[in-house]
């Protein structure tokens, strides 16, 4: 998760939103395995 976070360009700031979308899909875990849907949100 970290990997795509850095590749977003969300902001400086990945942690913030690595912790974000665990929270928005409800993870325990930064690990995700492939084909795992995920969703990432998004700045309005």
């Amino acid at each position: 998760m970290w990997e795509l976070a850095a590749e977003s360009n969300y902001s400086s700031d990945i942690s913030a939103l690595v912790d974000k979308t665990m929270r928005y899909n409800n993870l325990r875990s930064t690990y995700i395995e492939p084909g795992q849907v995920i969703y990432i949100p998004v700045r309005s």
